[in-house]
């Protein structure tokens, strides 16, 4: 059994919502490729197609503390189903 078959309903409900939020914001960057101009420059030109994405864009998709956040929110609400004696799903 892999490390995410265990995990509750709800919970992995939700962390398959934010691995898709993420997944959907990661496609949703602009792509570009690079071609060389008639002066043999290196140019960079935005392309649907292309398979570059801009770093600094796709690094703030996986800000720590938005993803901390998350994570945080998860295990709230895992604590209170615990604690409320809700079941989240077939273990």
């Amino acid at each position: 059994m892999s490390a995410g078959q265990h995990t509750p309903g709800p919970e992995r409900r939700e962390y398959d919502e934010a691995v898709e939020a993420l997944r959907q914001g990661l496609n949703a960057l602009p792509r570009y490729s690079f071609l060389l101009d008639a002066k043999n420059n290196v140019c960079r030109v935005p392309d649907s197609c292309g398979r570059w994405i801009d770093w600094q864009s796709a690094h703030e998709l996986f800000d720590t503390e938005m993803v901390d956040a998350l994570l945080a929110k998860m295990h709230a609400r895992a604590a209170i189903a615990k604690a409320t004696g809700q079941q989240g799903g077939a273990a």
